[in-house]
Parts: structure tokens; C-alpha cells; sequence
């Protein structure tokens, strides 16, 4: 995954978590949503998790925060390990941006267009929230929890 696909990946979860659509299965922000999530899991182990791997580098998630507020806006900040054959430099990313969200699924509207490839997440029964990105070096799953 690149850093680009991480990013948009990361905003499509912040985004997905609260905003209300149109649709009947709308869900308000504040109704389930709001509050701070923390990667809980990537590919099913704790953080730090390779998100990214190839001949030139390797990215690593050493943690990522999503902040849903019940004003239909988002924050997302994480901490990558950016591996590289010159050595090893850590990368903080911050964005933010509005959202929307169906019983099901949270979808991101960033702020800075193309800050993410992926822009939904899936909401769990159990409160939780779902990134899936199967196109990447290396194909992630980040579990998100309060």
C-alpha cells in the first residue's frame, strides 16, 4: 500500500464514521459514531504492522487516531516508519475533511483532494470500524476501536 493509498485509505475511515446521508438508513453522527478510534489491528496483529513493502522501501503503521465528531468533520493522525536502503525516518500524517454514513458504511470527503485512495470504511455490529484495501504491495485490513 502506498503512503498516498494509506492516507486515503485512513480518511475514508474518519469520513465514513458519522455523517448523515440522505438515504433511509442514514446513521446522525452523534446518534453511534462520534468519538476517537485507535487501530486496534492491522492484517490481524497490533500496530507497528508493514502496510507497505517493495525492493525500494517499506512503510510501517506504528499507530493511527480517527476522531468523528458530531459536526460531520473528521481528524485522522498516524505515525508511519518509512524504511528506506539510506536509513529509517518516521512520517506523522494529519488530515481531516467531512463525512457520511449509512447504517453500514462510512464514506470521506477530505479537505486536501486525493489525500486518500480509500474513502469508506465498513461499520461493524460491535462498534467497530473496518478499512479494507486489497490493491496495495501488501493488501491491509485496519480494525479501528473506541
Amino acid at each position: 500500500m502506498s503512503i498516498q493509498r494509506y492516507r486515503a485509505a485512513v480518511l475514508t475511515v474518519a469520513a465514513a464514521a458519522g455523517l448523515a446521508c440522505g438515504s433511509s438508513d442514514a446513521v446522525t453522527p452523534s446518534a453511534s459514531l462520534s468519538g476517537t478510534y485507535r487501530a486496534m489491528s492491522i492484517n490481524g496483529q497490533a500496530p507497528p504492522a508493514s502496510i507497505s513493502e517493495n525492493s525500494q522501501r517499506t512503510i510501517v503503521l506504528l499507530g493511527a487516531t480517527l476522531k468523528i465528531g458530531t459536526d460531520d468533520h473528521f481528524v485522522m493522525d498516524d505515525t508511519l516508519r518509512i524504511v528506506t536502503g539510506a536509513g529509517t525516518a518516521p512520517q506523522i500524517d494529519h488530515r481531516t475533511g467531512t463525512y457520511v454514513a449509512t447504517s453500514t458504511k462510512i464514506t470521506f470527503t477530505p479537505d486536501q483532494p486525493g489525500a486518500l485512495d480509500v474513502t469508506s470504511l465498513n461499520i461493524g455490529a460491535n462498534g467497530t470500524l473496518t478499512l479494507l484495501d486489497p490493491n496495495g504491495s501488501v493488501p491491509v485490513t485496519i480494525l479501528f476501536s473506541r
